[in-house]
């Protein structure tokens, strides 16, 4: 009942201000939009369009057959050739990105087949274009040479779905990057009591730091869920291709919601005021926003390994845990049973820094 009181009170102070209640569930939001605007036409596997200029006197038959028949693992097609006679309005045509690449067939003078590619190396199309291109053409060549393979690779796709845009990759991320910031939030309703003076007066008053605790993360949980259905929502409603239980993605959330709300009590314990407060949580949550992986993958040694399942130093974050699991259930489809492992890691680690922000603001306020 306490720790409903305190709940209580820290609603209707977010209610008094509507504009930060606003921002705090809006902003996912926003960040979401900019996030789609700048890569939710940008497909994973595009079709590039390929300039193939012939001079081979038909040597290359077998090399423009291997391009047309050139398929992703969906079935949909690597390349679409267009056949030209010269080079006129080639180079034209690679600046204002209407082709991805240029291939020339030629012959040598000893009558060997060469291949030359052309296209914009500052361009990702033409980067991608040409990585396929020699995926494609390396096996036809060596078979034209009498070149026996010395190994047989054969790639295999783990994932139930791949991503098909940019933004079915990077959305999981501003999910991440938006409920960590519950850290700064969570940090900033305390160092608010520090800096008044009431914080002296919750010493006094029969309330617990167990209950007080609670009480905020109580209330913290009711934004938290506001803000998870409206990212899960304009993300959906953004394009976001999602394959996994939205249900299951709420709880997710939820449960970094949870060790975000933690981190930030704990950060409270090394402040005097709200302004320390939003700086110190700020840098604590992008630190974890960044090895998370959210954006740019992190690699760390395995520190130990349970059930099969390799730890190492930064799977000590919730984020990390969650932005694992929120790809593969989210992109990949993943059910419970795959996630299962790094889900419960996460509800420890989560309850685990709940208990020592406890332990850490008893020690600093002298509280019961």
């Amino acid at each position: 009942m306490k720790a409903l009181l305190v709940t209580r009170k820290y609603l209707r102070e977010m209610w008094r201000e509507p504009q930060l209640l606003l921002i705090t569930i809006m902003m996912p939001a926003a960040m979401m939009l900019v996030m789609a605007s700048g890569y939710g036409q940008n497909p994973r596997l595009v079709t590039y369009n390929l300039l193939v200029l012939d001079q081979s006197s038909g040597l290359a038959v077998d090399d423009i057959n291997a391009l047309e028949l050139a398929r992703y693992k969906d079935g949909r097609p690597m390349f679409t050739l267009t056949s030209v006679q010269n080079l006129d309005g080639t180079d034209s045509a690679l600046r204002d990105k209407s082709a991805a690449g240029l291939v020339i067939f030629s012959l040598t003078d000893r009558g060997e087949l060469v291949r030359t590619v052309k296209g914009d190396a500052t361009s990702m199309a033409f980067i991608n274009a040409s990585n396929y291109l020699e995926k494609v053409l390396t096996p036809v060549q060596e078979r034209r040479e009498g070149l026996n393979p010395v190994a047989n690779v054969v790639e295999e796709d783990l994932s139930l779905h791949m991503p098909q845009t940019d933004f079915d990759a990077f959305a999981p991320g501003v999910m991440i990057m938006a409920i960590l910031l519950l850290i700064p939030q969570t940090a900033t309703l305390i160092g608010r009591e520090v800096r008044s003076g009431t914080i002296q007066l919750l010493q006094m008053s029969p309330i617990s730091t167990v209950n007080w605790f609670a009480g905020i993360s109580l209330a913290q949980m009711v934004t938290a869920f506001g803000q998870v259905i409206t990212m899960l929502a304009m993300a959906a409603a953004l394009g976001f291709h999602m394959q996994g239980s939205p249900v299951l993605a709420i709880v997710i959330c939820l449960i970094l919601s949870f060790s975000s709300i933690g981190l930030g009590l704990l950060t409270a314990c090394l402040i005097n005021n709200d302004s320390e407060a939003l700086n110190t949580g700020s840098v604590f949550s992008m630190l974890q926003v960044f090895l998370s992986g959210a954006f740019f993958p992190f690699d760390s040694p395995t520190l130990l390994t349970i059930n099969g399942h390799g730890l190492g130093a930064f799977d000590l974050i919730p984020a990390t845990q969650a932005m694992t699991i929120l790809r593969q259930s989210l992109v990949c489809g993943a059910g419970y049973d795959t996630i299962a492992f790094r889900l419960w890691v996460m509800v420890w680690l989560s309850i685990l820094y709940f208990v020592i922000g406890i332990f850490f603001f008893n020690r600093r306020f002298s509280r019961r």
